[in-house]
């Protein structure tokens, strides 16, 4: 299989990723209208239907056209935040998205563990640890990510797990996450398009208003390039 494009970025805490190749004005508002999103869901706390809500209904409220929801119970022992979207998003991620996301998250975990964009990682997981199920033995917490596949069309997807090991980028690709046994939905997966003809008309006021956020919140990975 050939190696799909790939572009990673950090964004709030959250993880997106580009496959394929897209202009930089459509990369930039997909990025500004996700970080904008990401800190008006991040008010309500740690509560994870209510942060998934107040973040999908501010990404409509910013042209993100939604094409299909997907809301599901997930059951999973030991295994890595790689296999818990892979068993989650079956039949929505194509092959070369999928490529993508294993590429990411291979090229995530060998970045130093001081760098900021793993520090805004793991400290996006920490803030999102369930006082309810905080214990000495284990924490359940909730991860975002987003993926902008080759088409345009978007998949953003929110899951929740706990671990009994230190939170740390290698939860990407480690088998040490477990869902957790309270019977609740733990995977919600949003399938959109964005609307860029109308996201045009209000692209520089949400500009104009994440100013101070974007140098410390919208962080993009250097990939090492083929010689």
């Amino acid at each position: 299989m050939n190696k799909p494009l790939l572009d990673i970025y950090i964004v709030n805490g959250n993880i997106t990723i580009f496959c394929g190749t897209h202009s930089d004005r459509f990369k930039n508002d997909i990025l500004n209208s996700s970080l904008f999103s990401a800190l008006v869901a991040a008010k309500p706390g740690t509560d994870r239907e209510k942060s998934w809500s107040t973040y999908t209904d501010t990404l409509g409220k910013l042209f993100w056209v939604v094409n299909s929801r997907n809301t599901q119970r997930l059951e999973f022992k030991n295994k890595s935040l790689l296999d818990i979207v892979d068993q989650g998003a079956d039949g929505d991620l194509p092959n070369l998205e999928r490529q993508a996301l294993a590429d990411a998250f291979s090229a995530l975990t060998k970045l130093q563990s001081d760098s900021l964009p793993v520090k805004n990682f793991v400290a996006k997981l920490q803030a999102n640890i369930s006082t309810a199920t905080n214990s000495d033995v284990s924490v359940s917490t909730t991860a975002i990510l987003t993926i902008v596949c080759n088409n345009k069309s978007v998949i953003t997807l929110q899951t929740a797990f706990r671990t009994a090991h230190p939170i740390a980028i290698d939860l990407l690709d480690r088998p040490e996450l477990t869902s957790i046994n309270n019977g609740t939905n733990n995977f919600r997966l949003m399938r959109c398009l964005l609307d860029e003809h109308r996201y045009n008309g209000i692209s520089a006021k949400i500009q104009d208003k994440l100013v101070k956020k974007i140098e410390a919140e919208l962080l993009h990975i250097n990939l090492p390039t083929d010689k």
